[in-house]
């Protein structure tokens, strides 16, 4: 009875821990000179950021074009040309509060 005790334990505890690992951010980094954000070979590491837990930088001076209306934590670029096509935009969520990028 100890026993199972003691893995019932275990089993909650890492169903606890594992939405906090899930939660946490993620980075990713344009790498690409010309491409759209809907490649995942345009980032590092090869995803395309969708999801408020990704952190997008874009700063290799190149121009990545918008294909989508991704959503996520933060946005920097430095250099370079963000491109909208069509309907889309792009929503960033921090912290509960949220803007948005519209263009077409």
């Amino acid at each position: 009875m100890k026993s199972i005790h003691h893995y019932l334990l275990l089993a909650t505890a890492l169903a606890i821990g594992l939405p906090a690992q899930a939660a946490s951010a993620q980075t990713a980094t344009w790498n690409a000179a010309t491409g759209f954000w809907s490649n995942h070979l345009n980032w590092n590491p090869a995803v395309v950021p969708d999801g408020p837990s990704f952190d997008v930088i874009f700063n290799n001076g190149g121009s990545l074009m918008l294909d989508g209306s991704p959503n996520f934590g933060s946005y920097s670029q430095t250099g370079g040309t963000l491109t909208v096509l069509g309907v889309q935009g792009l929503v960033v969520s921090t912290n509960g509060n949220s803007g948005t990028l519209d263009g077409g």
